[in-house]
């Protein structure tokens, strides 16, 4: 029976019952209220971080991010002295893998942390940290040329010609227009690989619902102060409805082709929620003498100084050519200062969400004194205009990870409290803190701990309040599927999913030893231009 067992999963970036829980009462999304009323639906929470590359890391490999040595998509290298860019090279053994060892046929397209495509029984799309289409993105290789030749306009994200930086403006409609039409290339490359043979287990990811809820974020929360519910009432018709309609037609595939019962996971990385400031910790680091920077070589015109001080860009933008904006970013980007290590004691990454401060003391024994020292200054700091905390709370890393790849790991990992995030890069004429202004900042909304988990299908129990952790359903789906769990993971077999006939019938859960699939290899398989490549990415859609 075990081998009949089939999951179809849909990864829903950002998904949070906030906004698809008033989609669906708009009857926007019929589908996902249907699998609403027929499975079980809760909340999901993340890692820590709860960021983008960390959670789908965890969740293929049901492990905690130090197990993987990915916390956010870069890390810094102590050795190089550099920023590194993370890859699947250092993940466990993924779901995939596991399951393609049995025998099971998988299937995954467009998943966060896939690149370079691990060699799977089956099919590999490769997702976000993907260079370009040049690159070697499909396993098996052959299959690239297949699927361009099947869907010409396939891409790893395109943002060529779409009006990311103020779609709030004008160009609203386009934008969200645009990003529906990435759900549906999504859905098609979803559609090519089911079609292509049976498979047992499936995952298709769409990452266009983290991109639009980081700009659209205003329009989308009753609670922010720019809320426009005719504009809410768009996005939900020209998006969310086309997502909908997309699941459904995902989920129909792939039932023709398996012919029989199937387990629908659908899950999110995050949730989110109201994002009102930045805590700008490399600026605090260089303020408390810890971090130096050469703030000579960055010279800002006076024209940028102004119009960036009165928020008068998006004025001017309209008239510069595309060219000509392109090299004046490249030029005045507020975010390239030169950090001087030698006399700097500690420095910061990160932007989405939590922060990370990596210490540069030589000796163990200093870099405790510093995080004593960092932890009691960070935990006291107070927003100067509400009095409020700004951190819910500052770990060391030792008790947050753990795994093989501790010494990638920054020594502190900064919680912010709901409202506030943290920026790590120093920011050159900012200051501690940055209001975040809606149709300015591309991070309108930020993320939430608790994402979304709906299970249909034989076997799951009805409810709506089920509650479980990213890093179980790694376990979860390999004890549906007849599978031992390797012992080495951190999550949990959920069982309270299923009916306990159901249960029975799976039996009790069975346990494997991980040792032998493990890897230690934390190298990206990046050459520079690759790199340059991903990092322009990942500022397009304002990861960085």
């Amino acid at each position: 029976m075990s081998m009949k067992r089939k999951i179809l999963i849909i990864g829903i970036d950002g998904g949070t019952w906030s906004v698809l829980g008033p989609a669906v009462e708009a009857g926007c999304m019929p589908h996902l209220k249907e699998l609403l009323a027929a499975g079980a639906g809760g909340v999901l929470e993340s890692t820590l971080p709860a960021i983008t590359p960390a959670a789908w890391g965890s969740f293929q490999t049901g492990t905690n991010p130090g197990a993987n040595g990915v916390f956010d998509f870069s890390y810094w290298d102590r050795k190089q002295a550099a920023r590194r860019y993370v890859s699947s090279n250092s993940l466990r053994r993924t779901i995939w893998e596991i399951a393609g060892d049995a025998g099971r046929r998988v299937g995954v397209v467009n998943v966060p942390m896939t690149y370079p495509p691990k060699p799977v029984n089956g099919y590999m799309v490769t997702g976000i940290l993907t260079p370009s289409l040049e690159s070697g993105f499909t396993h098996p290789e052959g299959l690239k040329g297949q699927l361009l030749e099947a869907i010409p306009e396939y891409h790893v994200f395109n943002m060529q010609n779409v009006p990311r930086e103020y779609p709030t403006g004008e160009q609203f409609e386009v934008f969200v227009r645009q990003m529906a039409g990435i759900v549906e290339n999504r859905a098609r490359a979803a559609e090519f690989i089911i079609n292509k043979e049976p498979l047992d287990v499936f995952m298709v990811h769409f990452q266009a619902t983290d991109v639009c809820q980081h700009l659209l974020w205003g329009y989308l929360d009753e609670s922010h102060p720019d809320f426009d519910d005719e504009r809410r009432k768009f996005i939900f018709d020209n998006f969310y409805k086309v997502l909908d309609r997309c699941i459904r037609k995902v989920r129909a595939d792939f039932e023709k082709s398996v012919g029989g019962d199937y387990l629908t996971l659908a899950v999110s990385d995050h949730g989110f929620q109201l994002h009102q400031k930045r805590f700008n910790v490399g600026n605090w680091l260089q303020q408390e003498g810890l971090l130096k920077v050469n703030l000579k070589a960055f010279r800002t015109p006076l024209l940028k100084r102004f119009t960036r001080k009165f928020g008068l860009g998006r004025y001017f933008r309209p008239f510069l050519s595309k060219q000509s904006l392109s090299k004046v970013e490249k030029r005045l980007n507020p975010d390239i200062v030169p950090i001087v290590l030698q006399g700097s004691r500690a420095l910061a990454l990160g932007r989405g969400n939590e922060g990370f401060i990596y210490l540069l003391e030589e000796e163990q024994s200093q870099r405790d004194i510093l995080a004593n020292i960092l932890i009691d200054k960070l935990c006291s700091i107070r927003d100067p205009e509400t009095g409020c905390e700004v951190l819910l709370a500052v770990h060391r890393k030792q008790d947050v990870f753990k795994g093989p790849h501790m010494k990638n790991m920054p020594d502190l990992v900064i919680e912010p409290a709901a409202g506030y995030s943290c920026t790590g890069a120093y920011r050159f004429n900012k200051g501690i803190f940055d209001p975040i202004v809606f149709g300015v900042d591309n991070h309108a909304g930020k993320h939430h701990k608790d994402g979304v988990v709906l299970a249909v299908g034989e076997g799951v129990r009805q409810q709506d309040s089920m509650r479980a952790r990213l890093i179980d359903m790694t376990p979860t789906m390999l004890y549906y599927l007849g599978l031992p769990v390797d012992s080495g993971m951190d999550g949990r077999v959920v069982e309270e999913m299923f009916e306990d006939g159901f249960r029975d019938r799976l039996g009790p859960v069975r346990h494997s030893d991980v040792s032998a699939g493990t890897t230690t290899k934390a190298d990206g398989p990046y050459s520079g231009e690759d790199e340059k490549k991903i990092e322009q990415r990942l500022k397009d859609l304002g990861y960085l």
